[in-house]
Formats: C-alpha cells, sequence, structure tokens
C-alpha cells in the first residue's frame, strides 16, 4: 500500500509523521517532495537512472532564498533586519535536496545518499513515479522497514498531482484551526516567503535580483518580503483557504476508502484514539508500545498562543480570510443571511 499525508504549513503534519515513525515497521519519509524542486519531482515523460539522480541532487529554490539570507535576520524567531550587517551575501552552502531527507533517518546520510545514488543511476528508463516507488521501497529496505508513508510541508498544494500519481493510494489530511495555523505561518520565515509569492508575485527583474550570489542586504527583495514588506495577516489568512480549497478540489474526488480526515486537535486532545484510527485507515500492523512513544510527544507549552496579541478587529479580519476554508473543512457553519434573519424576526416580534 502507498500512503501519504498531505496538508499545509504549520498543520501539524511533521508530528503526526514523527508519530508514525515510532511503529517498529514504519518508514516515515519526511519533506521528500518539498526538499526537492517541485516542478522536478512531477515531470511528465520517462527518465533513466543519471537523469532521476541529478533530480535528487537538486534543492529547494524557496529554501535557499531563505537559508542565503540567515546570517542578517535579528534573531532566530524574528523577522528584522541585524542593526550591523555581516558582510553582503555570499552564496549558500546548498546539500542535495534528497541527502536532506535521509537525515532524518540516519546518522549519515551523506553514505546513505551516495548508496542510494548508486543504485538509482543503474535503474532503467522509466516514468518519473514509478521512479519514485522504487526509491521508497529502496529505502524501506534500507532502513530495516516493512512500509513508508510520506509526508511533504505544503503538501495539500499538489494534492492533485500525487493522486495522479498514485491513483491507488491512501492519503490523510491533517488540518488545524485556520487562524491559528495563519499566525503560526506568520512566525516562520519559508511561509512568510510563500505567502508573499502567492499575494504579491514578483516581476521578472526582481526574480533576478533575488539570484544574485552577493547581494546587498539593505536593498534585497527576498529580506524585504520576509521583514517590512511581509504580507498582512488578512493575506496568511486568504493563502491558507486557498490552499485548503486548492487541496480539497482534489482529495473530494477520492473514494472514501482511500481518504481520511484528521484534526489537529484530536491528536493532540484524543491521541491515542486518533492514532488508533489512524493505524487502522493505513493498514499498519498490530504492535504493542508504539503508540505510548508517540502520545509522549505531545507538549501543550510547545504551542504558543499568539492570537491574545491580536486587537478584536485584527482577529475578524484574519477569522473573516480564514471562512471559506473554514467551511470546507467543516469548522466554520456561519451563515450571516440565516443570522441577520433570525434577528430580524426577533426585531419584528418585539415590535408586535
Amino acid at each position: 500500500m502507498q500512503r501519504f499525508i498531505v496538508g499545509t504549513g504549520r498543520c501539524g503534519s511533521t508530528l503526526l509523521s514523527k508519530m508514525l515513525q515510532e511503529h517498529p515497521d514504519t518508514l516515515s519519509i519526511i519533506e521528500f517532495f518539498s526538499t526537492l524542486d517541485r516542478d522536478g519531482v512531477f515531470l511528465q515523460g520517462e527518465f533513466d537512472g543519471p537523469q532521476v539522480a541529478a533530480i535528487l541532487a537538486r534543492g529547494n529554490l524557496l529554501n535557499d532564498l531563505v537559508v542565503t539570507r540567515e546570517p542578517f535576520f535579528a534573531s532566530d524567531v524574528g523577522h528584522s533586519y541585524r542593526r550591523e550587517f555581516p558582510e553582503y551575501g555570499r552564496k549558500a552552502v546548498r546539500f542535495p535536496g534528497f541527502q536532506m531527507v535521509l537525515s532524518q533517518l540516519c546518522e549519515n546520510p551523506e553514505q546513505a545518499y551516495e548508496e542510494a545514488i548508486a543504485v538509482v543511476r543503474a535503474w532503467p528508463r522509466r516514468t518519473l513515479n514509478a521512479h519514485w516507488l522504487a526509491l521508497f521501497e529502496w529505502m524501506t529496505q534500507r532502513f530495516g522497514k516493512q512500509l513508508w508513508l510520506e509526508r511533504s510541508g505544503v503538501s495539500i498544494e499538489y494534492a492533485g498531482n500525487l493522486i495522479r500519481w498514485f491513483p491507488k493510494a491512501r492519503y490523510i489530511h491533517i488540518h488545524r484551526d485556520g487562524p491559528t495555523t495563519a499566525l503560526a505561518c506568520r512566525a516562520f520565515r519559508h511561509f512568510v516567503l510563500y505567502c508573499s509569492f502567492f499575494t504579491a508575485p514578483p516581476s521578472n527583474e526582481e526574480l533576478q535580483q533575488m539570484l544574485k550570489e552577493r547581494f546587498d542586504p539593505t536593498d534585497d527583495p527576498v529580506l524585504r518580503r520576509m521583514t517590512t514588506g511581509q504580507p498582512s495577516l488578512e493575506e496568511f489568512g486568504r493563502y491558507w483557504s486557498w490552499q485548503i480549497a486548492r487541496g480539497y478540489h482534489d482529495l473530494i474526488q477520492l473514494p472514501p476508502d482511500q481518504f481520511m480526515d484528521v484534526r489537529y486537535e484530536d491528536l493532540v486532545g484524543d491521541t491515542r484514539h486518533t492514532l488508533e484510527r489512524i493505524a487502522q485507515f493505513f493498514e499498519l500492523p498490530a504492535r504493542s508500545g508504539w503508540i505510548d512513544r508517540a502520545a509522549a510527544m505531545i507538549d501543550p507549552e510547545v504551542t504558543p498562543d499568539r492570537a491574545h496579541a491580536l486587537s478584536n478587529d485584527e482577529m475578524e479580519r484574519l477569522v473573516t480570510a480564514c471562512r471559506p476554508g473554514q467551511t470546507l473543512l467543516g469548522r466554520d457553519v456561519y451563515n450571516g443571511f440565516e443570522d441577520t434573519m433570525q434577528r430580524l424576526r426577533r426585531a419584528v416580534d418585539a415590535a408586535s
């Protein structure tokens, strides 16, 4: 069986994939499709082994843009410039995207990467989805597991590609309250740039300026988009709603036995029962102890309350921006028309 977890950023999919990694038979492949170039992993046509190895050596372009700017931020969590800059921008030290995936699975990802590339180079010409399935099976055997699942951040945006390539797979969509997710994304640099590109696509001239190996941090469009020019909170809400709508367009076409909807709040609030449901859906073999180990990962102190700092007006605009996505997920059943009509009836009754 082929198994995938999809979601937006900051929705709890990382936690879920790490929980499932506690199952002794399960290889949890984290960020395979997100650490590689998105266009590269979904190319049509047939490819031989050396061509596939070249794709595995690529990195994620957005990640490169963020990593090269790390020295110029004021702190690890903030989105402001330093007062004094280090030397002007320099070319980042980039690792192959697939090596980053392997770093989640072993202590020597460089060696595992070389092993994988040697195997892949010898493979025959075939479609990329056939190559990826073969690679996932190789990884499962390499790390002594019985089955695999894949989870990548922001995968809700390309759920349709996954479904077209793996039409018999089973898919779990994990989601979290929209305003909470939007606030969490605003605090994470990669998603600030994601949202910025969505809400205000850069011109060709700006793109060329972004790609300079050496840049002036006081006049760099990437840093500007992640600091003084970052999207508004309302725009983060609209971006989240679009992601949910985009993914549901494809996910709801799956047969019921191939799709499962999971709320993050259930995962952390009713962990054991939720993991049992997931294990049944993914047909994980019965094993003792792994759910206890997974449940121990829940730490209520880790999740900050970012909403308390918002004014009533900010919160109202954020809720409104998230409403389309919340409605699709069954999280918001507000009906402005019906609310108005009920108030109108009460006014009529009071006047009569």
